[in-house]
């Protein structure tokens, strides 16, 4: 041995002196390196030093010269073109305010048109420049004979050269053209808005009494204006009258404004029109303009999502000079898409949004000329001199901003680790963890082997530990959640879980409750560490009772999603006051936990409450009384027996409504009762299911372009024939076919009447099914309807990679066949409608008359088939059942699947059995007789009718009571 050891330290000693040496000679590498690096930069920094000061000093000058002139200019290009805009605002205010004008000078419907012309000549002097001024009452039935007399005996005295008066007219349906429409006499209505005034006259004769209500554009113009009480604009329009081919106009429809002796019962009925022409707003806006040259632009963006929908309205060039005002307009067909390609180096572009009337118009103002430019000579100077100083200044900008990004990264990272570090421990916790850490990685782990893992405990370092004296935990257990998870997905049992963790959560941080852990369907939190706080068990009591009414919430709003009976989910609670010890168990996977006597308590008291209740111990109410709470209190009558503490006087906790806001925010409103609502909840579930499958059945129709077809349903009965005899030995599914189109099953729509059949269905359904019945009845449906879609649902979820056709063959058609799957779940649904509630057997011995009436055989079975189908074929559901039948073929096949699937519930009947073992033999016999169509339909009946067994067996078994 003590050779070895010499040995050793002398390998020890070697390999030391090897290391020193290696260190020795490295050191001037490393020296010498560094030397050249410094002496590389301190040659680039000076280099970089002289161009800088070399390219500042010979464009300093023209530079900030330059700089100085384009802000001047930019700032006066601005404020030029915002006074242009003002100018528009205000010009269209005038007309904004004419129309106003116009609308209370005929309000009363007293106004003569010789008055009307008076009003129209008055704004016309004042320089308002518009192409017509109208008045349009609304006129009802009963008045228009009136108006129409009135407006012929006028026009024949005034306007005798006029077109003949015609009467109220409007664009009606052209009979020869179908989707066309004419002008003519206007039909009877229940209301007309005809131009009843018009100036001038003339120029609009073919205006006169037409009624403006008649036109689809004009019509949603009226309405707005008549139902916000504000004045409307149409969208651009060029007028028949109009001489200039690119000039647009709109039409301004002012309600007029409501009178105070009105009230807020005002409703407006009459409007006022008029028709402004584009380029005279534009005009008139730029007739105080000072000497400029300036182009401006009118977009439409009221309803433009994007630039390159609004609309063109109209733009002119505008050059002022100090003697004149020279205007012209810029045709649309001469002007891009939108205003950026105008001038593509001119940065001079001015963008002011209006909100005219009801109508959003984008102004943009540019140069025309580069007057705003300043001297492009001074910038290539400048750009040149300055290029190189430029080059240096972006090298350094970009390895600047790296080692930003670098560093900000890691920033980044350090607070992500550090909050997934504060939401497993404490702060105080968290922080003896980062020290202990910080020590390990120092001197510690330097002195032990460098192998040792970061999470393993370090002989020597101290616990993470403390006690807690005063403190209050709760133990929070879902009840009846195994059963409902074990006939859900995993998704859904998630869901849930998330939820209302997620609720509870949201509840301990607003009140400062410490979250411990959760394991499965339990929650656990705690109050008075680790801070302590004198009213942990008030605090608890609080979050005990907002996590009650969150769990209720929470359970029936996800109820629609995750199906029938989620809301029956209810939480049961226990809390326990005392002593604990709480700490880091460090290692792999270490996290905070609570030990001691008061963590199994609190357990206990849970394990022993009862559902929807709050169960606490002594100790916890002693703590409660000592608060001044101890009305919250109720004793326990049937004190529970613990586990190694045997019988406890406990306590149940409820504190009343007013007690806390956030119970009050968390409650869930009642309404009807529960049975009712019960009932309700699955129809809706129900319903929502059938959709699905019935969105698939149109999805695939539309798919194959396959038109429904109206059929007479073929409902005569032949006399003694029952549905036991209809079973078959094998379904035909519908064949594989390639699809005509690719249909997006979100994109289908079911008909509103289809879908209110559709619940009126499953409700007269749910009553069909008989009260009081413990077992038969519509819960039970219910979930074997829910099992049935489940197993549905792992039938057809397939490897996606693979063709359309492979799955089908997987799948034995079931993929292909939309119309199988609804039946299934249809079936699954009405399967034990009107059952009696005893045994086929029992009704047979009794000869009972349902038994008669189905020569003993599966009677309970045949008939719900009977009474369901009956329901099906009614006349009420018609739109229903045309959805789900398009043809005679479909309507004889649901009925075929239907008979099958519901008799495959009766497991007892031998000749049924006989049947079907007969069929698994021939299915998946080795020498099979037939064609491979029909051995896919064998086996897939054997799947529709085993996976309708199944669920039914499986809700048998499962938790029932």
């Amino acid at each position: 041995m003590s050779d070895k050891s010499s040995k050793s330290a002398q390998e020890t000693t070697v390999a030391s002196t090897t290391r020193d040496q290696d260190e020795g000679t490295a050191a001037p590498n490393v020296s010498r390196a560094m030397l050249q690096e410094t002496m590389v930069k301190r040659t680039i920094m000076s280099a970089s030093l002289v161009l800088l000061i070399g390219s500042i000093t010979s464009a300093g000058f023209m530079y900030i010269g330059i700089t100085n002139s384009r802000s001047d200019h930019r700032d006066q290009f601005d404020r030029r073109a915002s006074e242009l805009v003002s100018g528009i605002e205000n010009s269209w205010n005038d007309y904004e305010t004419a129309g106003l004008w116009i609308h209370e000078a005929c309000r009363n419907r007293d106004a003569t048109r010789e008055e009307f012309r008076a009003v129209y000549e008055y704004l016309s002097s004042g320089g308002l420049d518009f192409q017509a001024a109208e008045w349009i009452p609304r006129v009802t039935r009963e008045e228009r004979d009136q108006y129409e007399q009135d407006s012929l005996r006028f026009y024949e005295q005034h306007y005798p050269e006029v077109l003949p008066y015609l009467g109220f007219r409007g664009l009606e349906p052209d009979p020869e053209n179908p989707g066309t429409s004419i002008m003519q006499a206007r039909s009877d209505q229940p209301f007309y808005y005809p131009v009843s005034y018009v100036e001038p006259v003339l120029p609009n004769a073919a205006a006169i009494d037409f009624d403006l209500y008649s036109s689809a554009s004009r019509r949603a113009t009226i309405e707005a204006a008549i139902t916000s009480f504000k004045p409307n604009l149409t969208r651009r329009l060029r007028l028949v009258q109009e001489t200039d081919p690119s000039a647009y106009s709109v039409l301004l429809m002012h309600p007029g404004i409501p009178l105070e002796s009105e009230g807020v019962n005002a409703v407006a009925a009459d409007l006022s029109l008029m028709v402004i022409r584009i380029p005279s707003l534009l005009e008139r806006s730029v007739r105080d303009m000072k000497e400029d040259r300036l182009a401006v632009y009118l977009y439409d963006f009221t309803e433009a999502e994007t630039e390159q929908d609004a609309q063109f309205l109209g733009a002119i060039r505008v050059i002022s000079t100090a003697d004149e005002i020279v205007v012209s307009s810029i045709d649309e067909r001469d002007y891009p898409s939108f205003v950026h390609s105008h001038n593509g180096r001119n940065e001079f572009l001015y963008q002011e949004t209006l909100e005219i009337a009801s109508s959003k118009w984008v102004v943009t103002v540019v140069p025309v000329t580069n007057e705003y430019e300043a001297d492009i000579v001074f910038v290539i100077l400048g750009g040149c001199m300055l290029f190189l100083a430029t080059i240096c200044l972006a090298i350094w900008m970009i390895h600047n901003v790296r080692r930003s990004i670098n560093m900000q990264r890691v920033l980044e990272r350090a607070e992500v680790e550090k909050q997934i570090v504060s939401s497993l421990f404490p702060s105080n916790v968290r922080d003896r963890l980062i020290e202990d850490a910080v020590d390990n990685q120092g001197g510690l782990r330097r002195k032990t082997s460098p192998n040792i893992p970061a999470n393993e405990l370090v002989p020597g370092s101290k616990p993470i530990a403390d006690l807690f004296t005063d403190v209050s935990i709760m133990f929070a257990d879902m009840q009846g959640f195994t059963a409902w998870s074990s006939a859900r997905d995993p998704a859904q049992v998630f869901t849930l879980l998330e939820s209302v963790y997620s609720a509870f959560d949201k509840i301990s941080i607003s009140l400062g409750v410490f979250k411990v852990e959760t394991v499965g369907d339990c929650y656990v939190a705690c109050a008075g560490l680790p801070q302590p706080r004198e009213d942990h068990a008030l605090v608890m009591a609080e979050f005990a009772t907002c996590c009650l009414k969150e769990m209720t919430k929470v359970a029936h709003d996800l109820e629609p999603i995750l199906g029938p009976d989620t809301s029956e989910i209810q939480l049961r609670i226990g809390l326990h006051s005392g002593p604990t010890t709480a700490g880091v168990l460090r290692g792999l996977k270490g996290r905070f936990q609570l030990f001691g006597d008061s963590m199994n308590l609190a357990s206990r008291m849970e394990a022993t409450g009862v559902a929807g209740q709050i169960h606490v111990s002594q100790e916890y109410a002693e703590e409660i009384q000592r608060q001044g709470k101890g009305e919250w209190l109720t004793l326990r009558k049937d004190a529970p027996f613990v586990k190694g503490k045997g019988v406890l006087t406990t306590y149940f906790l409820k504190i009343e409504s007013n007690s806390t806001s956030h119970v009050q925010a968390s409650s869930v409103p009642q309404s009807f009762s529960v049975t009712e609502k019960n009932v309700t909840r699955l129809v809706d579930w129900n319903v929502q299911v059938l959709s699905d499958f019935l969105k698939k059945i149109v999805a695939r129709r539309m798919a194959l372009k396959k038109q429904p077809q109206h059929y007479l349903p073929n409902l005569e009965k032949v006399e003694g024939a029952i549905p036991f005899d209809e079973v078959v030995d094998t379904l035909a599914l519908s064949p594989y076919t390639v699809p005509e189109v690719e249909v997006d099953l979100e994109s289908i729509e079911l008909d509103q009447k289809v879908l209110q059949e559709l619940r009126e269905f499953v409700m007269v359904l749910a009553g069909s099914y008989r009260q009081g019945n413990p077992f038969h009845n519509f819960d039970h449906a219910s979930h074997v309807c829910m099992s049935v879609v489940k197993l549905l649902r792992r039938i057809v979820s397939v490897d996606p990679n693979n063709s359309s056709e492979s799955i089908h063959r997987q799948t034995f058609g079931i993929t292909s066949d939309p119309l199988a799957q609804f039946a299934c779940v249809f079936s699954a649904l009405c399967h034990d409608v009107d059952h009696p509630g005893v045994p086929n057997s029992c009704l047979n011995a009794e000869n009972a008359v349902i038994a008669r009436a189905f020569k003993h055989q599966s009677a309970a079975e045949q008939n719900s088939i009977e009474l369901a189908w009956s329901l099906f074929v009614c006349p009420d559901f018609e739109n229903l059942r045309l959805c789900v039948c398009s043809d005679e073929n479909d309507f004889l096949r649901f009925r075929q699947l239907l008979v099958n699937v519901v008799m495959a519930t009766d497991v007892m009947d031998k000749t049924l059995n006989s049947v079907r073992r007969q069929r698994w033999e021939n299915a998946f016999a080795e020498d099979q007789i037939g064609s491979k169509a029909d051995n896919s339909d064998k086996r897939a009946t054997i799947v529709l009718e085993h996976l309708m067994q199944a669920s039914d067996v499986a809700h048998t078994m499962q938790h029932w009571q």
